[in-house]
């Protein structure tokens, strides 16, 4: 039968996957210091919902943005700054320097995991470890991911591939309260993500 839960696999993938997108991006844009090269595109937009989201106060709703949109305000997903990650950063805002941004190593997150649940996927298939591998690196080679690059919100494709995962296991078809925890917890993300890929 298939490998079932063998990390190997998925943990060397998504190590070949961030060190290959570090290098495909340049170390400078990984660099969280560099700001730069956010300065043009939609890039700049993401960049200041974070920054705009991180020095505001605490509110409720998470993720609304007092100071977005000003006297109105607005929300911190709406500018596609990845609502997930700024949540984790914004209560070390203090500590952070003022030009702190994760648009580049969430890029490098996106495809690492993208390889992590394509080396899943193929367990799911084939008890071959190479062929769990080279499968996975068609995951992150996809055209689909590479052509969001400019969109980083939107490379979160490993988001479809875990709900695939989810979905396929040998237990898919025995709902138990541990499935409906890891459906939850994944719904959750991608909301927090980008609304669009949670439909």
């Amino acid at each position: 039968g298939a490998v079932r839960h063998d990390p190997l696999v998925p943990a060397i993938v998504a190590s070949i996957a961030a060190v290959g997108m570090t290098a495909a991006l340049g170390p400078a844009l990984v660099d969280p210091l560099n700001i730069e090269w956010l300065m043009r595109g939609d890039f700049h937009v993401h960049f200041l919902g974070w920054h705009l989201y991180r020095t505001g106060p605490w509110t409720l709703p998470p993720g609304a943005t007092p100071h977005l949109m000003w006297p109105v305000g607005g929300s911190v997903g709406l500018t596609d700054s990845i609502p997930l990650a700024a949540f984790v950063f914004k209560p070390f805002s203090a500590w952070l320097p003022a030009t702190f941004q994760f648009i580049g190593m969430w890029l490098v997150l996106s495809f690492a995991l993208q390889g992590a649940f394509g080396a899943l996927l193929m367990q799911l298939v084939t008890p071959s470890r190479w062929m769990q591998g080279l499968g996975a690196m068609l995951f992150v080679l996809s055209p689909p991911l590479i052509i969001r690059f400019g969109h980083p919100a939107l490379t979160a494709h490993w988001l479809i591939l875990a709900a695939l995962w989810l979905a396929l296991r040998d237990d898919a078809d025995h709902p138990s309260a541990r499935s409906a925890l890891w459906w939850m917890a994944l719904a959750a993300a991608t909301a927090a993500v980008q609304p669009y890929l949670l439909p």
